[in-house]
């Protein structure tokens, strides 16, 4: 995935947990720690960053924590039932439960796009005033997703889109390889196209990823269905 570098300042694992998790059975110095960058995949992982493992109808991350510490992960959340801190070598393992649902909310407040969320706010960047509008449905999510974008445009604001023909401000896409990115790359990506100008955000996002949460904290101020086929009917039920 090709993307524009923007500016991401250092913050705590208190700063990113708090008002998201009950912080009272962690560590002072696992709390002081900083956040690397976060990765959901461990083939990924370099010294410093974060490695976040989830279970997956593929596979589960779990199993790949010990490869993600060789590679020199300075952090590592997994899901688990319960909270769970624990060192393995120089590395916190901080196992929380639910983490699936609520990284989005962990991935918005690294990228400090958080004004949205409940709880104390850290100080540091903060993402410009963006409208987001959400699509799903079976079929016409990207037609309407462009559409709706160059509408914006021509009625004088910064539009961007993300959806199955990449992501980018309106013109200059670039691809990610899926319809909906995962919650970490989510929030990545509307950091980025919201330092780039983009005041509104319109977003392809799948049925899969609603139940995957992969949008859970993105705070969408208008949602469209287009409609609902066969396919998602014999998925969801």
């Amino acid at each position: 995935m090709m993307s524009h570098a923007f500016d991401v300042k250092p913050i705590s694992v208190r700063a990113m947990l708090l008002g998201i998790y009950d912080l009272s059975g962690f560590d002072c110095v696992t709390l002081d720690q900083v956040v690397g960058p976060m990765s959901l995949d461990s083939r990924t992982v370099t010294s410093g960053d974060t490695f976040v493992a989830l279970p997956g109808s593929v596979g589960d991350g779990r199993e790949y924590i010990d490869a993600a510490i060789k590679s020199g992960a300075g952090l590592v959340l997994a899901e688990a039932e319960s909270v769970v801190v624990e060192k393995r070598g120089d590395t916190w393992v901080l196992s929380l439960p639910d983490l699936t649902h609520q990284l989005s909310a962990l991935s918005a407040r690294y990228y400090r796009l958080d004004k949205h969320l409940d709880g104390p706010q850290d100080s540091g960047q903060e993402s410009s005033a963006v409208t987001h509008v959400g699509i799903t449905g079976t079929n016409g999510k990207t037609t309407c997703a462009q559409w709706l974008g160059e509408l914006i445009e021509m009625l004088g604001a910064h539009a961007a889109t993300i959806g199955t023909l990449g992501y980018g401000l309106t013109g200059e896409l670039q691809s990610t390889g899926m319809t909906t990115p995962d919650a970490i790359n989510f929030q990545r990506l509307v950091g980025e196209l919201s330092a780039r100008g983009a005041d509104h955000i319109v977003s392809e996002v799948s049925s899969h990823s609603l139940v995957q949460s992969r949008a859970a904290a993105v705070p969408f101020k208008l949602a469209v269905l287009t409609n609902i086929g066969r396919d998602h009917l014999d998925y969801h039920g």
